[in-house]
C-alpha cells in the first residue's frame, strides 16, 4: 500500500505542476498579445512611418582630398534612416575640406551585397574601418558602427570616434573653433 500511496502523491504533484504550467502558458499568451514594445526615448525619424519619403540624395559631399572619408550605408527610402542621413550630410557640409561623405543605398540591388558584407542595412565606415578603439573614462573600448545613429550606434560613441579620426588625420591643424563648427549640427539635431 505504501507504494500505491507514493504513486498517487507523485501523480497528484505532477498534475498540479502541469496545471500551473498550463495557467502560466495561457497567461503569457494573453500578455504577449497585449504587450507593446515601449517607445524608445530617442526617436530615430522625425517623419511618421506612414509618410512616404522621397529617397535621400546619394551625391557625395565634400572634397575628394579630405582626409576623413565616411561611407554611410543606408536604405535611401527608409524613414528610420532619415535622421542618420541628415546628421552625416550636415557634418560633411560643415567641413567639406576635411570630411568626404559617400552615401550608399543598401536597398538597391547593388547595395544588398554591401548590406551582407557589413552585416546590417545601415552602418558607417570611416577611412575604411567599421570598428574603432576609443578611450572612455580611462579605459579602451571597442565601438562598432552598425545601425542608425541612436538605435544601433550610440551617438556619444560615434561622436568620440569622429573626433578621434579628425584629430588623428589633422592634428593641430584642426582648431577647437573648427571642431565646434563641425559638430554644431550634432547639437542642433539633439544628439548628446
Amino acid at each position: 500500500m505504501r507504494r500505491l500511496e507514493k504513486l498517487i502523491l507523485l501523480m497528484a504533484a505532477l498534475a498540479i505542476i502541469a496545471f500551473a504550467n498550463y495557467r502560466a502558458f495561457v497567461r503569457s499568451s494573453v500578455i504577449a498579445k497585449t504587450w507593446r514594445k515601449p517607445t524608445p526615448t530617442y526617436q530615430a525619424s522625425s517623419s511618421p512611418p506612414s509618410e512616404k519619403l522621397e529617397p535621400v540624395s546619394l551625391e557625395p559631399i565634400g572634397s575628394e582630398e579630405a582626409k576623413v572619408k565616411i561611407e554611410l550605408f543606408l536604405e535611401a527610402d527608409n524613414p528610420c534612416h532619415r535622421e542618420t542621413w541628415e546628421l552625416f550630410t550636415k557634418l560633411a557640409q560643415a567641413a567639406p575640406d576635411r570630411i568626404r561623405l559617400e552615401l550608399l543605398d543598401t536597398g538597391s540591388p547593388e547595395g544588398e551585397q554591401l548590406a551582407e558584407q557589413i552585416g546590417c542595412q545601415t552602418g558607417v565606415r570611416i577611412n575604411g574601418q567599421q570598428e574603432f578603439e576609443i578611450e572612455e573614462g580611462g579605459e579602451k573600448i571597442t565601438v562598432e558602427l552598425h545601425g542608425p545613429v541612436g538605435m544601433g550606434i550610440a551617438p556619444e560613441m560615434l561622436k568620440a570616434v569622429l573626433e578621434q579620426e579628425l584629430r588623428k588625420q589633422y592634428g593641430s591643424d584642426l582648431s577647437e573653433e573648427e571642431m565646434e563648427k563641425i559638430f554644431a549640427p550634432w547639437e542642433e539635431m539633439g544628439f548628446q
